[in-house]
C-alpha cells in the first residue's frame, strides 16, 4: 500500500523536537532582554546625569519658554526611589519629563543625599561619593559610582 502523508509517530517526533528547542531558548532570550533593557536604563539615568551637568554650567533654563537666561538657580537630578523613576528639575520646577524605569526594574542610592544629583557652574559633583545601583526584574545589577573627587562612571556587575 502507497500511503502519502506523515504518521503519527513521526508528527509527535517534530513536536517533541520543537519542544525542547523552545525550552532552551526562552530562558536565554528573555536574559538576553533583560541584559538590554538594563543597559537602556543604564545610558538613559548616564545621560541624564550628563545633561544636569551640561545645563549647570552653561546656564540656568526657564521651563516655561525653554530660553536661557541668568538667573543662577541651580538645576539638579532628583531621583524618587519609591516610584522607580528621575527627573531633572530647576528649584522644584520640572525641566524634563519625568522617566519612569521599565517594568519591575528598581533604582536605589548607598546615601539619601545621592538622591539629588547636583554640579556647580564648572561641571564638577558636589555631593557624597557612593553608588546608585539599578536592579532588573532578573536581579541583573547596573551601577553609577561617584568618588570623592567629583568623577562619577557606569558600570555592570
Amino acid at each position: 500500500m502507497n500511503c502519502k502523508g506523515f504518521a503519527t509517530l513521526e508528527v509527535i517526533s517534530v513536536l517533541i523536537i520543537i519542544s525542547i528547542l523552545i525550552f532552551i531558548a526562552v530562558p536565554k532570550i528573555s536574559t538576553m532582554f533583560d541584559q538590554v533593557t538594563l543597559d537602556y536604563e543604564l545610558k538613559t539615568l548616564a545621560t541624564q546625569i550628563e545633561l544636569t551637568r551640561s545645563l549647570n554650567r552653561s546656564a540656568s533654563i526657564r521651563p516655561e519658554i525653554f530660553s536661557i537666561s541668568d538667573c543662577g538657580k541651580v538645576i539638579q537630578l532628583t531621583i524618587r526611589t519609591g516610584k522607580s523613576n528621575y527627573q531633572i528639575q530647576q528649584n522644584a520646577i520640572d525641566l524634563r519629563e519625568v522617566h519612569n524605569l521599565s517594568k519591575g526594574f528598581s533604582i536605589t542610592a548607598s546615601d539619601r543625599k545621592l538622591l539629588t544629583i547636583r554640579f556647580d557652574s564648572a561641571g564638577q559633583y558636589f555631593g557624597n561619593s557612593g553608588v546608585i545601583t539599578l536592579k532588573s526584574p532578573l536581579q541583573n545589577q547596573a551601577q553609577i559610582i561617584f568618588d570623592s573627587v567629583g568623577r562619577w562612571r557606569g558600570a555592570r556587575e
